[in-house]
Order: structure tokens, then C-alpha cells, then sequence
């Protein structure tokens, strides 16, 4: 049984203006709070909720009497969450700075948040906590998002939580639902094995069928976007180079999508469960030619891993993680195991017994038949 969770975005319509002064206050001081919080535990040193909770309560408390406990407790459980995530970066060495919360959000949850069902024309409100009160909002929101509130307000879906936020795109007050359903793990024999790579982003194997999602015109997007960035780089535009890194990840996350959506439906059309390399510290182990090594750093494979995992679990298959060594140096027709197999990027030739194929269609049958 396979317990997922998932988030709608909907939009709250058109608030009063006291009620929109009443969100935008709400945000002002949970920004105050959690950049608070954060100062706090870097001077405590710690980010032990039961410490935190004991030498900050009463000072909150005391700086916002009116303002309900029930948003204090989860605007710190969130700072916590925030701050760990922050010391992780600078445990591994890299570049982070102390939370500044600039664009805050407030968690609600099932004491703060309720989801009322209505017969008016708008047929959802929410009710939320503020230092005023409850709050009633009509939401807005498409056909998809409707699907997901008739499930919460059923109960055949389960709340977790919403997060209200202000988005400066949209120029509206937003909430993101997350929510949780539980799903039959598939049993299988069958095993699809994904080899990921940089000519081609993934190959999908399993007995009797293989499909190739090939990398060439991502690749050739993804040159432009560098030969952009570095002409603007000698102008040092840099405003301009942040813009270019954005658009060529929203991408690239949109690549990503594609490709494991389809990866799932070939696994779930086939009844078979997937396998993928366990790709930790791949940058740090693989060491190719220059241009392969920058293709390969500015690569997201995991946010790919991470995609097939969800959208599988989502539909009952389970995804496995095996030890990638010898995956692309194995012959998968007779187990022989040597480097000369791989001659180049792309073309495997077995030494012992003369098979020959693409060495990433190679390289997934090996990831399959390891289980």
C-alpha cells in the first residue's frame, strides 16, 4: 500500500478589502515570526521543536496576543522545516544563506483551515483562522482542482494541510492543498529497467519492448540557453542571466514530466514494476570527456528519478534503486563484465561473445534483469 500525497493550487476570489488587509497582515507576521524563529535557533543552536517551542513560546505570545496558537505553532513547525534544510546545504559545503522568509507563507491545518460546501454560486469556501477570528473566502479554481475538493469534502481524500501565500505573478492570495490517498501495491514478476544518460534522457527495457526518449533537441535548447548566458555574461547582465536560468529549468522540468509520465504508462500498459541506477554522487564518480562532464552537472536526473517515482507510486508500482556499478560494462547476454565492452558513448560490443547494441539499451536490460 502506497500512501501518496499531492497538492491543488486554487485561488481565493476577490477578498474585501478588509479581508484582504486581514491575509496580507496575517503574511506580514508570519514572516516576522519564522525569520524570528530561525534567528532564535541559530543563537540556541539548535532546531529541536520541544526547545524552540519552550524559549520562544511565551515571547510570542507576548508580541502577538490576539493571533491564534493553532497558525504560531505551524509558522514555527514550518521555520523548523526551513532552517534544517539550511543547515543541510552548509553541512555539505555548499553556498546558503540564513532564511529571510521575503516572500512568506502561513500553514493552516485541519484546527485552522476548514472547507465549507455551498449551494451560492461559488460552490467551495474556506474558513480561516486569523487574530480576527474565522474568515470566510469563496475559492476559485478548474475542473481538475474540483475533482480533488468533492474528495476532501467526501472524506474519500484525506487533508493535510494549506499554505496561503501571496502570488506576485498572479497578484492574488493562493492556497496550496496538500492532501492523501492510499493506493494497492502492484505485484508483478515483470521488471522494466530505466537507464538514464545525456544522448539519450532515458531507455526504457523490459522483454519485448524498449523506447528510446531521446535528449537532441533538449540538448540543443539547453546549448542555446548556455550560449545565451555566456554572451550576457561578458555584458554582465546578470538579471538577465538569473532570467535565462529560470526559463531553461522550467524546461527542463517540463522535459522531465513528459519523459516519466510516459515511462509510467509503458510500466503500467507492461504490469511491471520499475528499476532505476541509485544515481548518488554521480557527479562526484563519473568523469567523462569536457563537454560531457558540463552536460552532466547541468542535468537534473534526480528531479527525473524523482518524477518517475511519484507518478509510479501514484498508480500502484513500486520503483527499486540497485548499485549502478558494471550496469553499462555488463554484456547482458552472457554476464561477461569488461571495459573494452564500451568503446564509445553510445555502441557496446561484448568482447566474449560478439553481442553488439546500443550500450544505453544494454545498460537497461542490466539494470532489469539485477533483481
Amino acid at each position: 500500500m502506497f500512501t501518496i500525497k499531492k497538492t491543488i493550487c486554487v485561488k481565493i476570489f476577490e477578498p474585501t478589502k478588509i479581508k484582504e488587509r486581514l491575509l496580507g497582515d496575517i503574511l506580514t507576521i508570519s514572516g516576522n515570526l519564522s525569520r524570528f524563529y530561525v534567528n532564535e535557533m541559530e543563537s540556541l543552536g539548535t532546531s529541536n521543536k520541544a526547545i524552540v517551542h519552550k524559549e520562544t513560546y511565551t515571547k510570542v505570545k507576548c508580541t502577538y496576543p490576539e493571533f491564534p496558537t493553532g497558525l504560531i505553532q505551524t509558522i514555527r513547525d514550518k521555520s523548523i522545516e526551513t532552517y534544517k534544510s539550511y543547515k543541510a546545504l552548509i553541512k555539505k559545503s555548499k553556498k546558503a544563506t540564513l532564511p529571510q522568509f521575503t516572500n512568506p507563507v502561513v500553514r493552516y491545518d485541519c484546527r485552522t483551515f476548514t472547507l465549507y460546501k455551498s449551494e451560492n454560486s461559488f460552490e467551495y469556501f474556506v474558513s480561516l483562522s486569523t487574530p480576527k477570528g474565522r474568515v470566510r473566502l469563496p475559492i476559485q479554481f478548474g475542473s481538475f482542482q474540483l475533482n480533488i475538493l468533492n474528495g476532501l469534502s467526501d472524506k474519500s481524500l484525506k487533508f493535510c494541510t494549506a499554505e496561503l501565500k501571496f502570488s506576485k505573478r498572479l497578484k492574488h492570495y493562493i492556497l496550496n492543498i496538500t492532501y492523501e490517498y492510499e493506493v494497492e501495491e502492484t505485484t508483478t514478476s515483470n521488471v522494466c529497467g530505466i537507464d538514464l544518460g545525456l544522448i539519450n534522457y532515458a531507455v526504457f527495457a523490459v522483454p519485448g519492448q524498449i523506447n528510446f526518449f531521446k535528449g537532441s533537441k533538449s540538448n540543443q535548447k539547453r546549448k542555446h540557453y548556455a550560449e545565451l548566458r555566456r554572451k550576457l555574461g561578458k555584458k554582465k547582465l546578470l538579471k538577465k542571466i538569473k532570467s535565462i536560468g529560470s526559463k531553461e529549468q522550467r524546461y527542463m522540468k517540463d522535459v522531465n514530466h513528459k519523459i516519466s509520465g510516459n515511462i509510467v504508462k509503458f510500466a503500467k500498459n507492461q504490469k511491471a514494476i520499475i528499476q532505476m541506477e541509485k544515481l548518488t554522487d554521480i557527479r562526484e564518480r563519473i568523469n567523462y570527456t569536457k563537454k560531457l562532464n558540463k552536460q552532466l552537472h547541468n542535468w537534473n536526473f534526480r528531479q527525473l528519478q524523482i518524477f518517475i517515482e511519484y507518478k509510479a507510486n501514484a498508480e500502484g508500482i513500486p520503483v527499486l534503486y540497485i548499485d549502478p556499478r558494471n550496469t553499462s560494462r555488463k554484456c547482458h547476454k552472457c554476464g561477461h563484465i569488461e571495459k573494452n565492452n564500451r568503446p564509445r558513448q553510445n555502441y557496446f560490443h561484448c568482447v566474449k561473445c560478439g553481442f553488439t547494441s546500443n550500450a544505453d539499451y544494454n545498460a537497461a536490460r542490466n539494470i532489469a534483469e539485477t533483481f
